[in-house]
Order: C-alpha cells, then structure tokens, then sequence
C-alpha cells in the first residue's frame, strides 16, 4: 500500500489504528518478517494475528482510502 503511494494515515483509518502504529508494523515487517511483530516494547495492545493481517492487507493493496 505505501508503495501504491497510500499514506500512513489513509490506512490507518481503514484499519481504525493510529498512524505510527501502521508505520512502526510496516518498518518491523519489512525488517524482521513476521516475528518482528510478535514483539512490543509496550504493553501488547494488538494480537499478532491482527498485526499479521494489518500488514498483508497494506502489502497486498486491499486498504482503500476512505471515501
């Protein structure tokens, strides 16, 4: 999705999450794969599974704009 040119704020709207929560997945994905985001430096707020599907949704290109 950010390669389509989606910004971080379009899709976190989609996914009802908030902005740097997108960016920080996205970077942790791109780096580590699915175990980067099995980690938290805070409190776990998300499940991995909705981590997983956040990111495939924005790789994969599913996230629209909100109308």
């Amino acid at each position: 999705m950010f390669e389509q040119g989606y910004g971080a704020w379009a899709i976190a709207g989609r996914l009802n999450v908030r902005r740097n929560t997108v960016v920080k997945w996205l970077g942790r994905y791109r780096r580590q794969g699915d175990e980067g985001l099995e980690r938290a430096t805070v409190p776990m707020k998300y499940s991995v599974q909705t981590k997983i599907a956040a990111v495939e949704a924005v790789l994969a290109g599913t996230v629209k704009h909100p109308q």
